[in-house]
């Protein structure tokens, strides 16, 4: 078997669909902190039919960035997405420090995520995350 030298790279985007980017913005720009880099729409032949579609750039502070995407068309969004099932292992997480975590739980708490539901604590025995759906319907863990 022969080795596999090496590559460099890194994280450009990861990407989701979801059904309100303004609501998506809001939150990752207003509660989280991830500032918007990119925005536009595209209408483009993709997978045998022409689509229309939005997708916004949320800076992840290392160079990459989550994306979200909306689809103008209603069969489009339910071809692609954005329905995820629901499960506490399926996630993105985010390494933060302390001071950015106590920053980002005072800014859900202010916003209700803790009071709803939508966010909560968990003490993994090595480490304190905190969980939190996006409007997207997105777990994400800043850990």
């Amino acid at each position: 078997m022969t080795a596999i030298a090496p590559i460099k790279s890194s994280l450009h985007h990861n990407a989701y669909v979801c059904r309100d980017l303004e609501a998506v913005r809001q939150f990752y720009e207003e509660v989280i902190g991830f500032p918007l880099v990119a925005t536009w729409a595209e209408r483009t032949d993709l997978f045998g039919k022409v689509r229309t579609y939005a997708h916004c750039f949320f800076d992840l502070g290392d160079a990459s960035c989550l994306a979200f995407f909306q689809f103008a068309d209603e069969e489009d969004a339910k071809e692609f997405g954005p329905e995820l099932q629901p499960s506490g292992f399926r996630h993105l997480a985010m390494k933060v420090d302390q001071p950015t975590q106590d920053a980002i739980n005072e800014r859900l708490e202010k916003a209700g995520y803790f009071e709803s539901g939508q966010a909560y604590p968990l003490n993994h025995g090595y480490c304190w995350s905190t969980y939190c759906f996006d409007p997207a319907g997105l777990l994400i863990e800043f850990t």
